[in-house]
């Protein structure tokens, strides 16, 4: 029987920016949301203001659902983007639910400032966002939750939707210029799902679609893993952990690295790293060893 361990995420399902970091900008939200010259301003701040290596977006959890149809309420500086009123109550309308459309709209401007950042120099982190997450901007979850134990077959079809939509976004990110795709569910951790649940998902969804993002990634960027997903796929026994040494990879030998630079360092060499939240910008691994998930 699997044994899936929570993770205590100190960063929460936080959105929006802080003012602080934006004050210099003059910048008018939710307006700023939109456009890729002000995705680019506020990413170049908040990296320049944290003192890190990735310039992060996008600074919610909204984007793929909105491209997908959902109700956003696109918030300001200090509430971002956010599900407004759900599209439907019933389950088997959500398959119905339109391709991402890369041409057009806020996710046009995100794949925009990615590539705006990238020509710039600037290291590009994309923060993907899961299943659960996602459908929780569209339908009460209590509907998601009855189907996927009452109506398997229907939720099944959803998941692969949002599964292909997904692929399609980290490989347009990646042609971008994005150096690591972050990926995280956080409405889909065992803390809300339960054990039964979150196993389910493991095998219907996450095992499967992570392999299919190693294939679509093909090491033009490396992926990142929040520990929720880490810990269920380890707990399920269909993935381990295998330490490697920054130093063998990195350019530059050093006693000590962050995880930031542990990312670089792993840019082409290795798959997926689950070794901790990817937002803990000045995490730092002093035994040259960083985690990569290896399927099993």
């Amino acid at each position: 029987m699997a044994v899936i361990q929570d993770f205590e995420c100190k960063y929460g399902n936080s959105v929006g920016v802080s003012a602080e970091t934006t004050e210099r900008l003059n910048l008018v939200f939710p307006d700023a949301y939109l456009h890729a010259d002000s995705i680019v301003a506020i990413s170049k701040e908040i990296r320049e203001h944290d003192g890190g290596l990735f310039c992060h977006m996008p600074f919610d959890h909204t984007l793929e659902a909105d491209a997908m149809g959902a109700n956003i309420n696109y918030g300001n500086e200090k509430i971002g983007p956010r599900a407004a009123e759900y599209m439907t109550e019933t389950i088997e309308d959500l398959l119905e639910l339109p391709e991402i459309n890369f041409e057009s709209g806020r996710m046009a401007q995100n794949v925009e400032a990615c590539r705006r950042l990238s020509e710039a120099g600037e290291n590009v982190l994309v923060e993907m966002t899961g299943p659960h997450t996602i459908l929780n901007m569209m339908i009460d979850p209590i509907f998601v939750f009855k189907a996927m134990r009452k109506k398997p077959e229907v939720m099944q079809q959803i998941f692969d939707f949002i599964a292909e939509q997904l692929l399609r976004y980290a490989d347009k990110m990646i042609e971008a210029g994005a150096k690591v795709i972050s990926y995280a569910d956080p409405t889909g951790g065992v803390n809300i799902l339960g054990p039964k649940m979150s196993e389910t998902m493991v095998h219907d969804f996450t095992y499967d679609f992570l392999k299919k993002l190693v294939e679509v990634v093909d090491r033009r960027a490396v992926i990142t893993l929040c520990p929720k997903t880490m810990l269920a796929l380890v707990g399920t026994e269909l993935a381990e952990l295998e330490p490697v040494s920054i130093s063998s990879m990195a350019i530059e030998k050093k006693d000590e690295y962050t995880y930031e630079e542990a990312c670089l360092a792993s840019l082409g060499k290795l798959d997926i790293l689950g070794h901790t939240c990817v937002k803990d910008i000045h995490f730092v691994i002093r035994n040259d060893r960083v985690q990569s998930l290896v399927f099993k």
